[in-house]
């Protein structure tokens, strides 16, 4: 009696998957430990980490199915709409992960914690949000499970829009921050939530008035602690310079915070940046 190979191997994937999923969160997690101990980041720390945390997570999402159905245009079809998902979703996975993140930040401060963790929260949860992404998307194109449409599509559009804000965001790769020059601010003003001002005052597209609304109401509920002060107070500050920016340029602005508000990591003495909110 001859065995099969593919039953063979079939119970060694899920075990697979499993094995890898903790590794690479494992690494993603002291990753993140290394950049939250360093005094200093730079725009490639930020790149290269928030990049691999990204895609890891879209391919263990689209992993089952490239790995577990027949057929070569079944798995180019999941791991090409698992690629396209990462492409709209980067901008407000990055966003809400870091809104994550603040909310440690709230806590330790709370706590009265010598230190915080960001990006050891950030990029974990950059990580798990893409996954989710990529696992929705290829179970409604795949497996045609059309009950996930009724969130999928609103979540889609509100997506797209913030995603695409104008030509200037019509490219492959959403994350232009390392062609551009990094200006770090000395001192932000502390302009407060500056959204509702701005909205009534332009004249903006709808994808521009999304991000803008998106601004007023995640504003509000960023906790008042020092990392997080910080960085809500640069990127008020780039959309008052800038208010009808691109997507690009809004990353561009949230990397500037994350270098801007380092200091405020470890508490550091650096009044200006880490001063009690």
């Amino acid at each position: 009696m001859t065995m099969n190979p593919a039953a063979t191997c079939a119970p060694q994937r899920p075990r697979l998957y499993r094995a890898g999923f903790v590794l690479v969160i494992s690494l993603i997690v002291i990753g993140g430990l290394y950049l939250d101990a360093k005094a200093v980041l730079t725009i490639t720390d930020l790149f290269v980490a928030f990049h691999v945390a990204s895609l890891t997570g879209m391919v263990f999402g689209v992993w089952p199915f490239v790995f577990t159905t027949r057929g070569p245009g079944t798995q180019v079809l999941a791991l090409t709409a698992g690629i396209i998902l990462w492409r709209i979703a980067y901008f407000p996975v990055f966003v809400l992960s870091g809104w994550v993140a603040t909310w440690f930040d709230g806590f330790s401060y709370a706590a009265q914690l010598p230190v915080t963790g960001i990006y050891s929260i950030f990029l974990p949860a950059v990580f798990t949000l893409h996954l989710a992404v990529a696992r929705v998307t290829v179970l409604i194109v795949v497996r045609r499970v059309w009950l996930l449409l009724i969130p999928g599509v609103p979540m889609l559009v509100l997506a797209v829009l913030v995603s695409f804000n104008g030509p200037a965001d019509l490219k492959v790769l959403p994350d232009q921050t390392l062609t551009r020059e990094l200006q770090i601010p000395s001192q932000p003003l502390p302009h407060g939530n500056v959204y509702a001002k701005l909205l009534e005052d332009g004249n903006y597209n709808p994808a521009q008035y999304t991000l803008l609304y998106s601004g007023l109401i995640l504003y509000e509920l960023i906790p008042s602690a020092p990392w997080s002060s910080a960085v809500k107070q640069v990127i008020a500050q780039g959309a008052i310079e800038n208010p009808s920016g691109s997507s690009a340029d809004r990353i561009y602005e949230h990397y500037v915070a994350f270098l801007f508000a380092q200091p405020c990591v470890r508490r550091s003495e650096d009044a200006r940046r880490c001063s009690q909110p």
